[in-house]
């Protein structure tokens, strides 16, 4: 019933004590629901902002929007590898108001991997 309305809770099963569910504090079913897709997420964000960071003071330009695109696309690409994205979809642009207040924009689109959070066991006992 815990599992049904949503709400973590532990399991000892007499070896170890692990966590049964990765629920968020969402009203609805999405792929912020699970802890482990929000986490991903904040240290992408973090980290995607030291990559950019090393572009501050570069000139605005093409080159430079395509140099980011290819640091941005590696870097997504290792957390697909691990497995914890299906896909990560991401862009990197300016458009001319953007390049004339001095911005370079990231769009990130996620994709995730669902996590196995009960496991079912069918025992049959034949004559």
């Amino acid at each position: 019933q815990l599992y049904k309305k949503q709400i973590n809770y532990f399991e000892d099963d007499g070896k170890r004590v692990s966590l049964a569910t990765q629920q968020t504090s969402q009203t609805r079913v999405s792929a912020l629901s699970n802890f482990n897709n929000v986490r991903v997420i904040l240290r992408y964000q973090r980290d995607i902002e030291e990559i950019a960071a090393e572009y501050k003071q570069e000139f605005n330009i093409n080159n430079t929007i395509a140099d980011l695109q290819v640091d941005v696309n590696a870097y997504s690409s290792k957390w697909v590898q691990n497995g914890a994205c299906k896909a990560i979809s991401s862009v990197v642009y300016a458009s001319d108001y953007d390049r004339a207040q001095k911005i370079i924009r990231i769009r990130s689109i996620f994709e995730f991997t669902d996590t196995v959070e009960r496991i079912m066991i069918d025992l049959v006992v034949n004559k």
